[in-house]
This record gives structure tokens, sequence and C-alpha cells, in this order.
């Protein structure tokens, strides 16, 4: 599980505080400002209304959580419900007229 693995390594990292060039430092991973780029290198879209986030279950009923956590506030999308979310896009693209999907 890859998520899981990166889950973990970066709570490894930043449960330990490291000295750096003499200063004690401390490491925290948030999701970046510009999700809209890193999901299109992963072939995510993310310009849907109601669910913007594409590493989470992240509605806009619940989006302004400030300090959330993925895993803990928001759940990850399993692949499974990316592949019936992939299903119910095709269907809707094939039920379009031709030159318009």
């Amino acid at each position: 599980d890859v998520w899981g693995e990166h889950v973990f390594q970066a709570g490894t990292l930043e449960s330990k505080a490291y000295t750096i060039a003499g200063e004690l430092c401390t490491f925290e991973f948030r999701a970046g400002g510009d999700e809209s780029w890193a999901a299109t290198a992963l072939g995510e879209t993310t310009g849907a209304a109601t669910f913007p986030c594409p590493w989470a279950i992240v509605s806009k009923h619940d989006m302004f959580i400030v300090g959330g956590k993925i895993g803990v506030t928001w759940m990850p999308w399993t692949n499974e419900q990316r592949y019936r979310n992939a299903e119910k896009v095709e269907e809707f693209l094939s039920s379009q007229p031709a030159g318009l999907s």
C-alpha cells in the first residue's frame, strides 16, 4: 500500500527532532497549496465542485476544517471508489452527443 508507506514515512520524520547546522528542527507535512498541479501530475482531476481534493474524501461541506488530517478527519479515497467514479464519468461521457464528450 503506497499511501500507507508514505504516511508511515512522514510520521517517522514528524516524530523526531533533528539538528541541522546547529539548529534543532522538526518537520510537519501538509498538503501543498497547489493541489491542482500535483493532482494533474498524478493523472487526477480536481475540478470537482463537491469533492475538490484528490487525496481524501474532503467535501465542500467540511473543507474549511483547520488542522484536519487525512486518515483522521478525512479518509483517503480507496481504489474501488476511484474505479466506480471513473466508470460513472465514462457512462456520462458516452451519454453525450457526439463531439461534446
